[in-house]
């Protein structure tokens, strides 16, 4: 029983080392053509206005962190897994400077997946403060499109 908790304590010490770095495997094709898109579409403004290191509407919309601000119910209180995926992913996405670091998601998701056991609840929260662009910005003259 000590072996496989003490294998058991090291295969996690080495996934929480190396959890910090994504590498994709070689057989990945990665697909630069919206990233370039919309880095030239956002490419404009100051990156030093984005004081949170991530801007929502940079990044692609998996689910609106919007949504759930912690203040008002929109709909219910259940997150499941897939919401709560999508809700990293959209903030994932959206790191706007490098001021902020976070996990690959398939890291962050294979955290989960380490830490299950039998009759353990594993609890995990996202509080994240990030900005958006004002939508009306356009109509009152702050933000030109051009």
């Amino acid at each position: 029983m000590k072996k496989q908790l003490l294998v058991a304590a090291l295969l996690l010490s080495v996934l929480f080392v190396h959890a910090q770095i994504f590498t994709p495997p070689s057989y990945a094709e990665i697909n630069d053509n919206y990233r370039n898109h919309v880095n030239n579409v956002f490419g404009i403004l100051e990156y030093n206005r984005v004081t949170t290191g991530l801007l929502v509407d940079y990044g692609v919309n998996f689910a609106d962190p919007k949504t759930y601000n912690g203040s008002v119910l929109h709909d219910s209180t259940l997150v499941e897994n897939g919401i709560f995926s999508n809700l990293y992913l959209t903030l994932f996405t959206s790191r706007f400077n490098n001021t902020i670091s976070m996990r690959h998601p398939s890291i962050h998701d294979s955290l989960f997946d380490v830490a299950r056991q039998a009759e353990v609840i594993i609890l995990s929260g996202l509080l994240f403060r990030y900005n958006a662009v004002d939508p009306s910005a356009n109509t009152n003259g702050t933000l030109d499109v051009v």
